[in-house]
């Protein structure tokens, strides 16, 4: 009997040791499985949300490490100003994370062009730069370029504020690599980094690129800076050109007793209180005064402001010898020489940049599996991870190295249905490459989205008027290209497309009349919304003008509406439209009887027109 309950007993404790060991290890895989899954969307939340595709992605990293010992340099011509923005584009999160007042020092001896293979001294300046942005905290970092003439080296140096002691870092290796391959060589003194890399001359070498008249020398600047290197550096630049600046803090601005002293002012538009914006108002009505409002390029896309008119420019810091040239070009050469008529209009060209789609991952680009994406950029390493973004889908994806292959491409395939054109390219710029696109009437509809690394506001401004549709800033999150793809993916054939077009340009709605005017086929669909709106019941207004024999009041209203019509290109209601202002300035009373009818139907089938287009283009 003893020993029968002793057996039960051990039975009894086997099975209840086994349930607990069970129970053990399935909670064990339940948190193993919990946490990786955790940590799985841990990397997807922080590689879709907040880390950028260029700077912070794994497989850039990747790319860099696997192909420096296998990357073979290639000369290509390059401008210095490009190449900086593109770095900073790079660094500029960490930097506006750790408050870092960043500036370029360019010396106006060195070429606006150099040769070298831009991709591995990108590289290189980018790893230089990281190694010391976490311990500048609200430092200053000057990249600085020269040329040193009696060893014909380009010298650059990354010099920082804060006493950096740059011998202490080790993780120099693959800066030394990207360098030997660039015969260059790189020295470590206390808070500077120095660079000596060889100067090979451009086939199209530029000695003296920088040219101004001597009107220029002798003209007065009045800066305010508040950042004692940034300002040095500014005047510097100034001075190059035969200007002389008097600097001031923001805190001095209520010192100063006559502004009319001056020829250039330049500050940050938020000091412009009511009190100068009336004095400079004053002094503008006696002579010339440009007022420059320089700010910091730290979230400038997102921030919004309304442009006060007082201001003739916008710049941007890190300011550049070739920014302050195009200001100084732009105002003492082009506005000199260039006269407007009264009928002339400045026209306001609208910035579009795209809203960021969210919790997109790489599996949501297979809603695209039809398309058929342009990439036009030089930089291999921007190509690659493009590439790869889309690789899970079925995209067609057909690259280009520059603007003229970009060209070449559109041309000889009219299958593509989008184009990512970057702006800072060889042989051809995105300018250039856009303009020539937007030549050929059949590519007048086709989206050309532009990619440049700071979004410089003047900058994506002169690519909407070569044509460009939309604009995204590099180093762009994955949402952002989700919602360039989804806003402007086809919505019609090619053929079906093509068709409408040619009707509409034969009868009643001239397509590439509007778009030409609107600068950009966003701003044309937006002005045909609104005409819409504006025309609406205007067949009864005019009715009610003739009937009453309102002349005055019919002129002034056909006139704003002619100007709308020729404005989105409805050819046969501005003919009517004309012939409606002639004839009731000629007093013409029986004949404008005979235009009530044919006005109506004249404005019925254009608006039909409109809302068949709005639709086809799916924007209605």
């Amino acid at each position: 009997m003893n020993e029968i309950i002793t057996l039960f007993l051990l039975i009894s404790l086997i099975i209840f040791v086994s349930y607990k060991t069970f129970k053990l290890y399935h909670k064990y895989k339940k948190d193993k499985h919990s946490k990786l899954t955790n940590t799985k969307r841990k990397k997807i939340k922080s590689f879709n949300q907040s880390q950028d595709l260029i700077s912070a992605d794994k497989e850039f990293i990747h790319f860099l490490k696997t192909n420096t010992d296998t990357y073979k340099p290639q000369n290509k011509t390059f401008r210095v100003q490009n190449l900086l923005n593109e770095v900073y584009g790079l660094v500029e999160s960490k930097m506006r994370k750790f408050n870092i007042e960043f500036i370029y020092d360019i010396d106006i001896n060195l070429p606006i062009e150099l040769v070298s293979d831009p991709i591995l001294l990108e590289q290189a300046l980018y790893s230089l730069l990281m190694q010391n942005i976490e311990s500048s905290a609200n430092a200053t970092l000057i990249v600085s370029f020269k040329i040193n003439n009696t060893s014909k080296n380009i010298i650059i140096e990354i010099s920082n504020s804060k006493m950096v002691d740059f011998k202490n870092i080790s993780s120099l290796k693959t800066t030394h690599l990207l360098l030997d391959k660039l015969q260059g060589t790189l020295s470590v003194k206390q808070n500077v980094y120095t660079v000596h890399l060889p100067f090979l001359h451009s086939s199209v070498y530029i000695e003296s690129y920088y040219s101004l008249p001597q009107t220029v020398v002798g003209q007065k600047v009045l800066l305010i800076e508040d950042h004692q290197d940034t300002a040095k550096v500014i005047a510097k630049g100034f001075n190059q050109f035969g200007l002389s600046v008097k600097h001031k803090k923001s805190s001095h601005l209520s010192t100063i007793q006559n502004f009319a002293d001056y020829d250039i002012i330049i500050l940050d538009h938020t000091l412009l209180t009511p009190t100068i914006l009336r004095h400079i108002e004053e002094i503008k009505t006696k002579k010339a005064l440009y007022i420059l409002s320089l700010e910091k390029l730290y979230g400038l896309k997102n921030r919004q402001f309304k442009p006060s008119p007082v201001i003739s420019k916008y710049l941007y810091k890190p300011l550049s010898i070739g920014m302050i040239y195009g200001f100084l070009y732009e105002i003492y050469i082009i506005n000199s020489t260039k006269t407007l008529t009264t009928k002339e209009k400045k026209k306001k060209t609208d910035v579009f940049f795209l809203k960021e789609a969210k919790n997109i991952t790489r599996d949501d680009f297979e809603n695209f599996n039809t398309l058929h994406v342009l990439i036009v950029d030089d930089n291999r390493i921007n190509q690659k991870i493009i590439q790869n973004i889309l690789g899970k889908s079925d995209i067609e994806i057909t690259l280009a190295n520059n603007g003229q292959e970009a060209v070449d491409a559109v041309l000889n395939d009219a299958s593509i249905d989008i184009v990512l054109m970057d702006i800072n390219m060889p042989v051809m710029d995105g300018y250039q490459a856009t303009k020539k696109i937007r030549e050929d009437k059949k590519y007048a509809t086709l989206p050309i989205i532009v990619v440049s690394t700071l979004g410089f506001r003047n900058e994506i401004e002169q690519m909407y008027i070569a044509g460009a549709n939309a604009h995204l800033t590099k180093p762009f999150k994955i949402g952002e290209l989700y919602s360039a793809l989804d806003m402007f993916k086809p919505t019609l054939t090619n053929a079906t497309t093509n068709a409408i077009n040619t009707q509409y340009n034969n009868e009643l709605l001239d397509i590439q009349k509007g778009n030409a005017k609107s600068k950009n086929i966003l701003a044309y669909r937006d002005a045909l919304r609104e005409a819409l709106f504006i025309f609406k019941d205007s067949d009864e207004r005019i009715k009610t003008y003739i009937i009453t024999n309102d002349l005055k009041a019919l002129y002034q209203y056909c006139l704003q509406l002619l100007e709308e019509s020729e404005q989105i290109g409805t050819v046969n209601l501005s003919q009517i439209l004309t012939e409606l202002l002639i004839l009731s300035k000629d007093k013409e009373i029986d004949l404008l009887q005979t235009y009530i009818e044919r006005y109506r139907e004249s404005w019925l089938n254009s608006k039909r027109s409109i809302e068949l287009y709005l639709k086809s283009v799916n924007s209605y």
